[in-house]
């Protein structure tokens, strides 16, 4: 989900042929998508916020990410899920 909405949603042909109100619509709702991502991201810890840079943001692999940080790959890879799992927390709550 997180390399979907950094990426931006895929446009199909029929986005493409959308008007300008559409067009907007669009653009509003992903800049309100990337200001809670951010605003959620804020709350993390530094060193959660720091495992999120490197694997999304510098696209760097555990086992790179592992050395720097030195911890086990498996622990980085438990950290991910949980960290993933308090954003979408976080982003649950923010839409409801």
């Amino acid at each position: 989900w997180w390399r979907r909405l950094a990426a931006g949603s895929k446009r199909s042909e029929e986005a493409d042929q959308s008007g300008p109100l559409e067009n907007l619509i669009e653009t509003d709702e992903k800049t309100q998508r990337e200001a809670k991502l951010e605003s959620a991201i804020a709350k993390l810890k530094d060193d959660d916020r720091a495992l999120i840079h490197l694997y999304y943001f510098d696209g760097r692999p555990l086992s790179e990410i592992s050395l720097i940080l030195a911890t086990s790959r498996d622990a980085l890879k438990m950290r991910l899920m949980r960290i993933r799992q308090r954003l979408a927390k976080h982003l649950d709550s923010k839409s409801a």
